[in-house]
């Protein structure tokens, strides 16, 4: 009985450090904000239908004193993801947008996605997430 103990504890301790592995640390760099200035919000998105919808996971963080920010997702599923930054100027924590749809706050993609015509898409901001990831953007202030 006691072998038996032994060989189902190891066994379980196995298969929890197997799934641990599959969680990955998704970095959001953000630049072009200004220190002191309004917030950034972040989001990460898992597919095409949640895009700019339902993100998987979402924070609002400030800007530091460099004008950048930093969002840090913790035990997230390697998988594919696409990432937005809005900078939100009056800190209200909603993206305000024009009659039509267009926003008035700035905005970044992942993979500097910047649509001419329309809304981003997630098949040209999405990434392959394997391990830890660092998604670089860049909010336009100017």
């Amino acid at each position: 009985m006691n072998k038996l103990s032994l060989l189902l504890s190891t066994s379980l301790f196995l298969s929890f450090s197997v799934m641990a592995d599959d969680n990955v640390t998704i970095t959001m760099d953000i630049e072009g904000a200004t220190y002191g200035y309004g917030q950034i919000m972040c989001a990460i998105y898992d597919s095409k239908s949640s895009f700019l919808k339902e993100p998987a996971a979402k924070m609002i963080v400030q800007i530091d004193e460099n004008n950048q920010a930093q969002c840090v997702f913790e035990n997230m599923p390697k998988g594919v993801y696409a990432a937005s930054a809005v900078y939100d100027l009056d800190s209200n924590g909603e993206l305000k947008t024009n009659f039509i749809g267009i926003p008035k706050e700035p905005v970044g993609m992942s993979n500097n996605h910047k649509p001419k015509f329309g809304p981003p898409k997630f098949k040209k901001s999405k990434q392959q997430v394997t391990g830890d990831h660092v998604f670089n953007i860049e909010v336009d202030a100017s």
